[in-house]
């Protein structure tokens, strides 16, 4: 049984319509999949969860030029690191307040904020 959950977390600026690749790293971590029964509901887990990591994100590199931003996360094989699959895509607004989508029912493969 594979235990290791891989993803690529991609933090993309978006500047004048542009998007920028300004980090990504790769963590083993299961976030995306667990959380309170109302976001598994509402299909919005792994949304939550990208934006908790861009708020750790921006609390390590503060301050940030870019009001706007684009978090990209991928699924990863075990093996070799190739993306498998989009999790999910969040477009967030540095320091902004993170609102809660309890009643969003969008694909839970891609979100916009």
């Amino acid at each position: 049984m594979d235990l290791d959950h891989w993803h690529r977390v991609e933090y993309w600026a978006i500047r004048r319509g542009q998007r920028a690749l300004v980090h990504a790293e790769e963590i083993n971590d299961h976030g995306f999949y667990v959380g309170r029964t109302d976001q598994r509901l509402n299909q919005t887990t792994a949304k939550d969860y990208a934006r908790a990591l861009f708020e750790e994100f921006v609390a390590k590199r503060q301050p940030l030029v870019d009001p706007r931003w684009l978090v990209r996360v991928w699924r990863l094989t075990g093996c070799d690191g190739n993306k498998v699959s989009r999790v999910c895509e969040v477009e967030v607004k540095a320091g902004a307040r993170r609102e809660p989508e309890l009643s969003s029912r969008e694909p839970a493969a891609v979100a916009t904020v």
